[in-house]
C-alpha cells in the first residue's frame, strides 16, 4: 500500500516496493492471508525499516517491510499488533502481535 512507504510516488523504485514485490504480497493476502498490522491499524503510517545511509530514521523516511501474515481462521485471535520504531539497533525495528491464545498450537 502507498501508506507503508514514506515516498509512494518513487516506490517502484525501492526494495521491497516493485511492481512484482507489491504483486505477489497481494497474492498472498488474496490466498487469504490477513496482514495484521494493517487490520488492526488502518490508515496509520508507520515503518519498520529505514535505510541507515542516509540516517533516514531521523527523518522517519522508511518503509514498512515486516509483516505478521496470519490465515483469516485465526484474524479473530488477534489482540493487537505494535511497531516498536524506538527501538534502535538495526535498520529495522521489532514488530510485535498480541493474541488471545498460541495459535502457533491449535
Amino acid at each position: 500500500m502507498d501508506i507503508d512507504i514514506y515516498n509512494p510516488f518513487n516506490k517502484d523504485n525501492f526494495p521491497s516496493f516493485t511492481p512484482q514485490e507489491r504483486s505477489g504480497f497481494q497474492r498472498l493476502l488474496n490466498m487469504g492471508f490477513v496482514d495484521v498490522w494493517r487490520k488492526m491499524n488502518p490508515g496509520i503510517q508507520k515503518f519498520t525499516f529505514w535505510d541507515n545511509r542516509f540516517n533516514m530514521r531521523g527523518y522517519n523516511k522508511g518503509l514498512r517491510i515486516d509483516y505478521f501474515l496470519v490465515s483469516k481462521n485465526f484474524e479473530d485471535k488477534i489482540i493487537n499488533s505494535t511497531i516498536q520504531g524506538t527501538v534502535d539497533g538495526s535498520d529495522h525495528c521489532p514488530i510485535v502481535m498480541n493474541t488471545t491464545t498460541d495459535i502457533l498450537s491449535e
